[in-house]
C-alpha cells in the first residue's frame, strides 16, 4: 500500500472522531515525534567527528605549541 494512501486513511480515520479523541490522536503523535527528535539529536556517533578541524593544525609546530600552552598555564 502507497504511503499517500494510507495517510490518507489515517486522516478518514480520525475526522470521523469526535474533537476530543482528534485531540489524543494529536497529542500521540506530537509525543512521537518529541521521541524521535529527542533520539536523533542525542546520539552522536564519534567517528563522525574524526578529522574535525585537523586542517587548522597543517601549519602548527604541535610540540612547539603544546609547550607553550603549558608553560602559559604555569603561575
Amino acid at each position: 500500500m502507497d504511503v499517500s494512501v494510507k495517510i490518507n486513511e489515517i486522516v478518514r480515520q480520525v475526522s470521523s472522531l469526535d474533537y476530543n479523541s482528534k485531540i489524543q490522536v494529536a497529542e500521540k503523535i506530537l509525543s512521537l515525534l518529541k521521541k524521535h527528535k529527542k533520539a536523533d539529536s542525542s546520539s552522536v556517533n564519534l567517528t563522525q567527528l574524526k578529522g574535525l578541524g585537523a586542517e587548522m593544525w597543517n601549519q602548527i609546530d604541535v610540540d612547539s605549541y603544546l609547550q607553550n600552552e603549558q608553560s602559559s598555564s604555569k603561575i
